[in-house]
């Protein structure tokens, strides 16, 4: 069904990827998007974010480029931050992690308040999405929306 899908121009995500093996598959049929399961597998008492490092592994030394890593169930600031680093193109978690992200900015170390922020151009590429009660961001949203609080909160 995906390979169809694809051969149609239509985009699909494969969902409830849980191991590298079912990635490897989904990008064979031509899945736009897979979506590791981060918080589900933690459940399960293996790593997650871990999976998400493996496939991005898999899928670089493939050259496997048409098919994105969606770091899905993801359900704390520090694993939006890891899925980014090891591989995740898009991340969907609760609403309340967003919140936690936007308010990390009274975190903030004191060096990083001297930085003078970039001018920041807004375009279509910054995507904030509502997914079924999730929110989805990409990475160039999340550094703006750092450097937003930044800016927002001066010392």
């Amino acid at each position: 069904v995906c390979r169809e899908l694809a051969r149609q121009i239509i985009r699909v995500n494969v969902t409830l990827i849980f191991s590298p093996a079912q990635a490897i598959l989904a990008a064979k049929a031509k899945a736009t998007y897979i979506s590791p399961f981060v918080g589900r597998v933690d459940d399960n008492s293996f790593g997650g974010l871990c999976l998400i490092k493996d496939i991005a592994n898999i899928f670089e030394k493939q050259n496997w480029k048409s098919t994105e890593i969606l770091g899905a169930s993801i359900r704390n600031v520090r694993d939006v931050g890891r899925a980014f680093e090891y591989g995740a193109s898009i991340c969907t978690f609760p609403p309340n992690v967003f919140n936690k992200m936007y308010n990390l900015v009274n975190f903030i170390p004191d060096e990083l308040e001297t930085i003078d922020p970039p001018i920041i151009e807004i375009n279509k590429k910054y995507k904030l999405r509502l997914l079924s009660g999730c929110i989805s961001v990409n990475p160039e949203l999340a550094k703006l929306l750092v450097t937003l609080m930044m800016m927002s909160n001066p010392s």
